[in-house]
């Protein structure tokens, strides 16, 4: 019970420093994601192209934004 408060606190705070309906919030924050890809043989995972809405979004809520290579490495289960 307490997670579910906790977690309703979260989203009222996220509306009030947006200016937005937790609906808004979840829509465009759920457009960033991080995607994989080989290049050269090695493992990329990057970030989403974030548009401006989303980077608006972000400042609004004191997010940093995600950096666009979020790691890169070997393929798993590659020797």
């Amino acid at each position: 019970m307490k997670l579910r408060v906790l977690a309703l606190l979260l989203q009222r705070t996220a509306e009030i420093r947006a200016e937005r309906s937790w609906r808004e919030i979840k829509d465009v924050l759920g457009r960033i994601a991080a995607v994989d890809c080989l290049v050269d043989g090695k493992l990329l995972v990057r970030t989403t192209k974030l548009g401006e809405e989303a980077l608006s979004l972000l400042g609004a809520l004191g997010v940093k934004r995600p950096q666009p290579i979020l790691s890169v490495g070997p393929v798993p289960g590659r020797s």
